[in-house]
This record gives C-alpha cells, structure tokens and sequence, in this order.
C-alpha cells in the first residue's frame, strides 16, 4: 500500500474535544452488533429522561441501526457526557450530550477533517469484496469500490480469476486519530482483460464516479439523489430484513442520511403520493418516455406537490428517510415500464440532473486529452 500524504506519524484513539464545556479526555468506542441509538445511549449511563429528549431532537431514526465496528467518541465528566457519532457521508456528524439529570439534547454538526490520500492495489484470488478489505483494511471502503462498477457490470459474473484491481482513496483523521474513511477518488478494474478506470467527480452537494470515456447517453433517467451508494440492489429473491423472508426486491436502495434531498429522475407528472405501510412516504411519477419512477421511504415529499403536477427533470420531490418497512435511512428507488418493475441500474446514470454540466465538462476534457 503507498501512501502519496500523510498528516500523521502516530495515530492515537484518545483525543480532545473542541464541543465539550472545557477540554475533556475523549476516547474512542467500536459500535457492538445490533446497537440502536437507543441502547448505545443507556449503555453509555444517559438516564431514560435524558434518552427521551434525545431521541426526540435527533436528527436520527430511533430505531436507526448503527454500524457494527465504527468508532464513536465518548467524553465524561461530572454532569456532563458527550456522544459523536461520524457520518459515513460527507462531513455529517451527530451529537448528542447531557448536561446535569435531565438537560439533554441531540444536533447535526459539520466536522472537519485532515485527510491522508493512500493508493492500494491487489489481484483477485476468490471474492473481490475480500481482496479488496485485505488490503485497505476496511470493508466500507470495499463496498464504496464496488458502487463504482454497479451501474454497469455484475462483477461477480465478469471478473476472472487474478484480476487485477488499484484504487486511491482517502482516510479521515481528528487530533491524530482516525475517524472513517473518505471518498475513493480513483478505481481500476481488470474486466475482460483491458483495466476499467472510474474517477470520482465533485459537484455541489454531490459526487459520482464516472468513466471519462463514457458519457452515459444510453441511460434515459438521471439519478435521482446526490450521492450514490447502493446498499441493495434489484433483486427477484432477496432476505428482507424486517419480514425475515425472501421475497422480491423490485428497485435499488440508495443508503444516504436523513433529509437529503430527492430528486425526479426525469421530468413527469405525480400520479402517487401518500403513505402505506410497506412504502411509507412516497412520490410516483409517470413520465413522457413510457417510465414510472418510484421514491419510497421518504421523510417527508415537497409541501406543494400534488397528484396531477408537472415535475421538472431533477426539481426534487422530497427527503430521504426512513418510514414504512426500513432499519436504516434511505431510498427505495423503483422503475416501472409497461407496468412491471424493471432494473433501475439498466436506465439511471450515475449522476443527478444537478450534477450534469459539472460531469458533461469532466467527459468532455478527458475525452479533448486524449485526442491531443
């Protein structure tokens, strides 16, 4: 593994915190399997008063499952206890904090970060997801590589034995400490023996990965949120998490924070909205080209919208959530064509309509490069 920057030569888990009334000794915890917001909280001794309030100005789902393994920053001190939890997008963290036996409350900061860029490469000798968390040490990181193919192949059926793959990501660290990783910036992928790059693009509010070479002119919806990571794919037979059985999977998950915003993939008519109890908030449109797009667990949909208005190509019509059968914030994207649901990775770009000219521009260049 090479390391093109590094902010530090020790990493340490004790740091202090900058939130805390005075300077008070922090220390890093891993998240056990299956805690909620809820359990974390009485394990780290907040009373059940202090919980209520918390969990009523959190900006998190209380039933919210956390990350098994992550870190988390504990601070205590008489009458004060302090928990952070990090994101895994973006700068987005949470606090939460009690002061005292009943002044509690719960907030989304902003953090910054020192970032160290660090390249690693491998071969593929069995699974990729392996392979890939041998080297960086980190299966986040793992998955965040494969975003990077889905929309286009399904590696488990492409990849040949002792692929080749590379990657440049980044590591995000606070006083020293690591905290979780960044963005990937860069992947190459041995795919029918020729290497298959994807670079990340920023635009406002957003990153996709691209392949410079390709400016997805096949795919007639753009995506319909800002950051795509897919955390469930279209499946005709998957094990549902809350109903403990296989059934179908008719749409792709896009694992994102509470309250991001949720865009139309394509311009249309609302012909759906409400709330069910599989779905919870939702939006449906049906547009021009013969699609239906549905947006499912939402938090809420735009106050204004209403079943017969014109929705204009990435306007957004609502938040992410986490309402209807889910454990985790997200959105349930799902695509309709002659009334059956099809494959939405077959018809989404990996951009949102907010993102185009700042990626059109990226492809454009790159492509201007390479015939100079």
């Amino acid at each position: 593994m090479k390391k093109t920057f590094c902010c530090f030569n020790i990493v340490t888990v004790i740091f202090f915190s900058l939130l805390a009334p005075n300077s008070f000794a922090s220390i890093s915890q891993k998240i056990k399997p299956g805690d909620t917001l809820y359990s974390l909280l009485k394990r780290e001794n907040f009373n059940e008063k202090q919980v209520r309030k918390i969990l009523v100005n959190s900006p998190l789902p209380r039933k919210y499952h956390l990350t098994s393994g992550d870190l988390y920053q504990i601070t205590r001190d008489k009458g004060y206890r302090e928990i952070k939890l990090h994101s895994p997008y973006g700068n987005t963290a949470y606090l939460f904090w009690s002061r005292g036996s009943e002044e509690a409350g719960a907030k989304a900061i902003e953090e910054k970060y020192d970032v160290q860029i660090v390249k690693a490469e491998g071969y593929v000798n069995g699974s990729l997801l392996a392979a890939l968390t041998d080297k960086v040490g980190d299966q986040r990181i793992s998955y965040r590589f494969l975003d990077a193919y889905v929309h286009r192949y399904q590696l488990n059926k492409v990849l040949a034995r002792g692929a080749k793959f590379s990657l440049t990501y980044e590591k995000l660290f606070q006083n020293g400490a690591y905290i979780k990783p960044g963005e990937i910036l860069e992947t190459s992928l041995m795919i029918h023996d020729r290497q298959v790059v994807r670079k990340l693009v920023r635009f406002p509010g957003g990153a996709s990965f691209i392949d410079p070479a390709e400016p997805q002119l096949d795919r007639s919806l753009y995506a319909p949120v800002n950051y795509q990571s897919i955390s469930s794919r279209f499946q005709k037979r998957r094990f549902h998490p809350i109903k403990r059985r296989r059934i179908a999977h008719l749409g792709i998950d896009y694992a994102l924070p509470p309250g991001e915003p949720v865009y139309a993939a394509y311009a249309g008519r609302v012909i759906k909205k409400g709330r069910s109890r599989g779905a919870g908030i939702y939006v449906a449109l049906r547009h021009p080209n013969g699609l239906e797009t549905y947006y499912n667990h939402l938090s809420s949909y735009r106050k204004d919208i209403k079943v017969g208005d014109y929705v204009g190509n990435g306007e957004e019509v609502g938040k992410v959530g986490c309402t209807g059968y889910c454990t985790k914030p997200h959105l349930h994207f799902a695509i309709k064509l002659n009334r059956t649901f099809v494959d939405p990775l077959k018809f989404v770009r990996t951009y949102p309509f907010i993102g185009k000219y700042v990626i059109e521009k990226q492809i454009a260049q790159s492509n201007h490069s390479k015939n100079l």
